[in-house]
């Protein structure tokens, strides 16, 4: 093999330099600086989180005012009863109440809820056009609120008479049961 000229000697030697640099880069001083701006990202993560919880926390008495308003407004929207017959007894005798109230002739109040979901009841009655509407705006439009699922009219004699009279009226209501909690 023969000898290096001076001119290659140099060139052998900035190759090792650079290799040599390029190797302390690649293994030392690389990862310490891929270090440094992952710890400043994560550190920007936690600083926005941190503002964010903060905020929350701050927020905390106004959430709390909210959930006690909800929660008042909950027992207009809903029926609380020592268990599911008592409150389904109160619907009842609510729709008994109101169709005697408007003067209609009550055929039947039946329960007509399952075991689970909300109490319904279903009533027959007859009763005028107006003692429908009048029935209808009762049983939606004062608390507890209830939700009129189905009205199922029969207007029979309409056809032999001619004109609107008394009709049969079938009507489900229904509303959420929430169990009262006992002191």
């Amino acid at each position: 093999m023969r000898t290096l000229s001076a001119r290659e000697r140099k060139l052998v030697l900035v190759f090792i330099v650079l290799a040599t640099a390029g190797f302390v880069w690649l293994a030392i001083v690389s990862p310490i600086v891929a270090g440094f701006s992952e710890r400043a990202s994560q550190r920007e993560i936690l600083i926005r989180q941190y503002q964010a919880n903060q905020r929350i926390i701050g927020s905390i008495p106004r959430l709390r005012r909210q959930a006690e308003l909800s929660r008042e407004a909950l027992r207009d929207f809903s029926i609380a009863a020592r268990n599911r017959d008592a409150a389904v007894v109160a619907i009842q005798d609510r729709v008994q109440s109101a169709i005697d109230q408007i003067g209609g002739e009550m055929r039947s109040v039946d329960d007509a809820s399952d075991d689970t979901g909300p109490i319904r009841v279903r009533a027959s009655t007859r009763l005028t056009l107006a003692q429908m509407t009048t029935l209808l705006m009762r049983l939606q439009n004062s608390p507890p609120f209830l939700i009129v699922e189905s009205v199922q009219v029969s207007a029979d004699q309409a056809a032999i008479s001619g004109r609107l009279d008394v009709m049969e009226v079938n009507v489900e209501v229904s509303i959420p049961f929430i169990a009262a909690q006992s002191r």
